[in-house]
């Protein structure tokens, strides 16, 4: 993929993820775009099968999956394989490094940019953590983290007028998302050695998003991979990143935002579809991972009205 665009450097390096999200490659791409005041930059992109390449900037990049599964060969920082990314899956990109991303179908991504050196600054007394996050042990890592999730969808709320509230407010939630990365790389989850063969994985995370209207027991999984239920139970965990249950239960809240955005279904109606006997349990449910109700977060969503 060709890096340079008109205005820019005829060596074609860009100087942030913001300006080459805003006049690169992939901007035509780009269905929605916030910004966090000076330090987080944010991106809705809906993207077509293809190279998905990023030059090398210097900024710490996060990647949500907000669509289904994508596969991808790619280089991330970690060198070229292929993968499969399960819904929610998040990867962190090495700054200063160019990817090397061949997408094998359409795909829905938000896209989060922080400036490196505010990460080095931030965990200048944490040298050890700040090398990990900036270097070898995440970037080209898909991990699950509803702690995460949470945090990045209200950097996304987040994201407008500017004001100093809405600065403070950024600075807070990133550093909570600093927070978090760092637990997640001194814990470390296995997510690819005694797990899942590719093809299984995939077959299961079609069956799951098949059936997203009822409970799926372990066994029915288990068979579909051809392992027993306490094999197959370590094995999704190693390949996706949590037991098969929260995926699950991930998988049900996400296609519940899905409808609560795009339909006029009542609330109870979409607990319904997403295999929940009554609303009660599915705010329960809902609020643990969203950090409201279904209802304001309709109504939010409905008013941002951005994707």
């Amino acid at each position: 993929m060709d890096f340079y665009a008109p205005g820019l450097a005829s060596d074609g390096v860009w100087p942030s993820f913001e300006e080459w999200m805003a006049h690169g490659g992939l901007a035509e791409h780009v269905v929605a775009r916030k910004s966090g005041g000076n330090l987080v930059s944010m991106f809705h992109s809906r993207q077509p099968a293809g190279n998905m390449s990023d030059p090398a900037v210097p900024t710490f990049v996060m990647v949500q999956n907000v669509g289904g599964i994508i596969r991808h060969r790619s280089d991330m920082g970690d060198g070229m394989r292929y993968r499969i990314d399960a819904p929610g899956s998040l990867h962190v990109l090495r700054p200063d490094y160019a990817t090397d991303i061949d997408v094998h179908g359409s795909h829905e991504i938000r896209t989060f940019a922080w400036p490196a050196n505010w990460v080095v600054s931030t965990m200048a007394r944490h040298e050890a953590l700040a090398a990990h996050l900036l270097g070898d042990e995440l970037p080209g890592r898909a991990f699950q983290s509803e702690t995460i999730y949470q945090l990045l969808d209200l950097l996304w709320q987040s994201g407008g007028d500017g004001g100093v509230a809405e600065q403070l407010a950024v600075e807070g939630l990133s550093l909570n998302l600093l927070a978090e990365l760092a637990r997640i790389v001194q814990q470390p989850v296995a997510l690819s050695r005694g797990g899942l063969a590719p093809w299984a994985a995939r077959r299961c995370i079609e069956f799951v998003d098949a059936n997203l209207h009822r409970q799926i027991g372990i066994a029915e999984l288990a068979a579909i991979a051809d392992l027993s239920p306490f094999h197959f139970a370590r094995a999704f965990k190693a390949s996706i990143g949590m037991a098969p249950g929260s995926y699950q239960r991930q998988r049900r809240v996400q296609r519940a935002k899905e409808l609560l955005q795009t339909s006029e279904l009542p609330v109870i109606e979409v607990a319904a579809a997403v295999g929940y006997d009554t609303p009660q349990a599915f705010a329960r449910i809902f609020r643990r991972s969203a950090g409201v109700t279904p209802s304001l977060w309709r109504r939010r969503h409905r008013r941002e009205g951005a994707i």
